[in-house]
C-alpha cells in the first residue's frame, strides 16, 4: 500500500495539522526522500515528535519507513520502459469514458431538485474525495448557490438530524462501500432527503441508496502502483457546467420550469 493509500485509509483519524504534513510529503517526495525527520518538520512547520507521530498514525513503523518506500517507488519509476505510453492511454481512457457515460444519463430531475434545494451540502470519504467536494463548494458560487462542504465526518454525524427533506447532500466516494457513510446515507434515506452519489463507476452500496448518481472511472496502475482518480475532478466540472447550462437556460425561457 502505498503512502496516499495509507493516508486516504486514515483520513478520518486525521485532523487539520496532520493532513497538511501529510499532504507537502506526498507533494514533495523528491525533497522528502534526500531529507532527515527534523529538515521535513521544518518545512511543514511543526515539531520533529509531531511529524514522527502522523507518520506513524497513517501505517509506518516511522520516518526511515516511509523514506525508504518512497526511494522504492522512485526507483520503480525509473525502471519502467515504455510505460508512459500506456499511462497516457489508460488516463486518456478513464477521463473518455467518464464523458460519455455523463453524456448518456438525464440529469434533469437532478438539476431540478438542486435548484429547488433550501441548502445543499457535501462531504467527501478521503482527502481526494475533500478536495472534489470543495471544488463543487466554489463552482457552485457562480450558480448561485451556497454548499456547506462538512471536512470531517464527526461533522456530518453531529448535523445529520438537523438535515430535513427540503435540502439536498453530495456524498463523494471512490469504493462507495464505506460502511460509516453507507450508514448515514441510509438514515438520509429513510427521511427523504435527497443525495447525490460521486463515485467510482460500478455497482455500489452508496450508489444504490442514493437518489441520484454520478460515476467517474478510475484505473488502477501496478507499475507504478497507482489508482488515478483525474476522471473525479473532470467528473465535478463538468457536472458544475452543465448545471449552470441548465439554469441560464430556464431563465431565458429555454426549458420549460415546471
Amino acid at each position: 500500500m502505498d503512502l496516499e493509500q495509507k493516508v486516504n485509509q486514515s483520513f478520518q483519524q486525521l485532523n487539520s495539522d496532520e493532513i497538511q504534513c501529510l499532504n507537502f510529503i506526498i507533494e514533495h517526495k523528491d525533497i522528502v526522500s534526500n531529507s532527515t525527520l527534523n529538515e521535513i518538520s521544518k518545512l511543514c512547520h511543526v515539531s520533529a515528535s509531531f511529524l514522527f507521530r502522523t507518520i506513524k498514525k497513517v501505517g509506518y513503523s516511522g520516518f526511515s519507513e516511509l523514506k525508504y518506500e518512497i526511494k522504492k517507488e522512485e526507483n520503480t519509476l525509473k525502471e519502467m520502459t515504455g510505460q508512459p505510453e500506456n499511462i497516457n492511454c489508460k488516463l486518456h481512457e478513464d477521463i473518455d469514458k467518464t464523458i460519455k457515460y455523463f453524456n448518456t444519463v438525464n440529469h434533469t430531475e437532478m438539476f431540478r431538485s438542486i435548484m429547488e434545494a433550501s441548502r445543499i451540502f457535501s462531504y467527501g470519504t478521503g482527502w481526494e474525495q475533500k478536495m472534489a467536494a470543495e471544488k463543487i463548494t466554489r463552482n457552485f458560487i457562480y450558480s448561485g448557490k451556497f454548499v456547506t462542504n462538512f471536512p470531517a465526518l464527526e461533522e456530518l454525524s453531529v448535523a445529520e438530524k438537523a438535515l430535513n427533506e427540503k435540502d439536498i447532500v453530495f456524498l463523494i466516494s471512490l469504493s462507495g462501500n464505506n460502511e460509516r457513510i453507507v450508514n448515514i446515507a441510509k438514515d438520509f434515506k429513510r427521511r427523504n432527503i435527497k443525495m447525490v452519489s460521486i463515485t467510482q463507476f460500478g455497482t455500489n452500496k452508496l450508489a444504490g441508496i442514493s437518489t441520484y448518481n454520478l460515476y467517474y472511472y478510475a484505473s488502477e496502475f501496478h507499475k507504478p502502483r497507482h489508482r488515478s482518480i483525474v476522471s473525479l475532478y473532470i467528473l465535478v466540472e463538468l457536472f458544475s457546467l452543465h448545471y449552470k447550462l441548465f439554469t441560464e437556460q430556464l431563465e431565458n425561457g429555454g426549458l420549460q420550469n415546471g
